[in-house]
């Protein structure tokens, strides 16, 4: 026990104690950190692949795809949902909103959105008159059809005639 009274020996115990509570909060605290920008990166990547998702349903919503329609609907309303957790954060994890540049970025990206967002509320609210036109267009196409069977009946018609009239005047 005389080893601990030596003031050195002490000291260089507390040094070493203290030492090994910094190392052991800096890992907790890097930890942490690790965890919130994992968090943040898989909401950032859920984003690009609901963008894609309304990108792709958008176009088939607007050609009146029902089906098209109610997963726009749902992935449109996912990615309010993640962009919201990355703009305020998300209190259920205790996860703080971005700051600093990834937040200007993500104002950026919400402004983007709300512009979408307001043509797929466009699309979602006028569903019937999408799929009015797109029966119209289905009766169009078998109208255009038709014409373009009596066209070629003319044009054949035509031909003969032409004919006809060639040779009549030949001889």
């Amino acid at each position: 026990m005389n080893i601990l009274r030596n003031p050195v020996i002490a000291g260089m115990i507390v040094v070493l104690v203290i030492l090994v509570a910094a190392f052991v909060g800096n890992h907790i605290l890097v930890q942490q950190n690790l965890e919130k920008s994992s968090t943040y990166l898989s909401y950032a990547n859920e984003l690009k692949a609901l963008a894609q998702e309304v990108s792709k349903h958008g176009v088939s919503a607007a050609g009146g795809n029902m089906t098209s329609l109610a997963t726009l609907s749902e992935s449109s309303a996912r990615f309010d949902t993640h962009l919201g957790y990355l703009k305020t954060g998300n209190s259920i994890l205790g996860l703080p909103g971005l700051t600093g540049e990834a937040k200007s970025r993500v104002d950026q990206l919400a402004t983007l959105w709300n512009e979408t967002k307001s043509y797929i509320d466009l699309i979602s609210s006028n569903q019937d008159a999408i799929l009015q036109l797109k029966d119209i267009s289905a009766v169009i196409a078998i109208s255009i059809s038709a014409i373009q069977q009596e066209n070629n009946k003319i044009v054949s018609a035509m031909l003969r005639f032409c004919l006809l009239y060639t040779s009549d005047a030949a001889d």
